[in-house]
């Protein structure tokens, strides 16, 4: 009787040990509603950017999409890290992170960005300080994709912008589509 007694108790002891241990292990790896609610604010302090883009960035967006073939799609404001992947280590892909280019020219069929166009002020004074980062440009020329700057200016001359965009396209399969038309 006493050897059912030990154990009893000693399935006992194990079990309570057991319960102990995953109810500390859940409360240790669970996310709780609670905390998350915690983290979350109250209220969020925003204001809309105005504007995205300023009108002459939307005149010249608009021209560019005319001028490229109809395979080709530009997008403004574009993430260099949506345009990447890092291969290996991520410090040089971490120089990146956040870091926007001008206009990015898009083959519709991939989505694989062909150019960047950095769009650049007639007046150095205008310009200041928004200089294409030497980290993005690093970036850009290791995966092979060209960048053009092209001044910002009232009238845009539609041949000259379709010339400069056509010759810095290095995309095989956009050649032989541009040379069929």
């Amino acid at each position: 009787m006493t050897e059912i007694i030990i154990a009893g108790s000693i399935i006992l002891v194990a079990l309570i040990i057991g319960l102990i241990i995953t109810v500390s292990l859940r409360k240790k790896y669970s996310i709780s509603n609670e905390i998350l609610n915690k983290q979350q604010p109250k209220e969020y302090n925003l204001e809309i950017k105005k504007p995205y883009l300023r009108f002459e960035e939307l005149k010249f967006l608009e021209t560019l999409n005319k001028v490229l073939p109809a395979e080709c799609v530009a997008f403004p404001k574009v993430g260099v890290d949506a345009m990447v992947n890092p291969k290996g280590d991520k410090v040089g892909y971490n120089t990146i992170v956040g870091k926007y280019v001008d206009v990015c020219v898009f083959l519709i069929k991939t989505m694989e960005p062909l150019l960047v166009i950095d769009l650049v002020e007639d007046n150095t004074l205008k310009q200041g300080l928004k200089i294409m980062d030497n980290n993005v440009i690093k970036a850009l020329n290791s995966v092979k994709i060209p960048i053009i700057k092209y001044a910002m200016s009232e009238k845009i001359d539609k041949e000259d912008l379709k010339t400069r965009v056509l010759k810095s396209l290095k995309n095989d399969a956009l050649v032989s589509i541009i040379t069929k038309k």
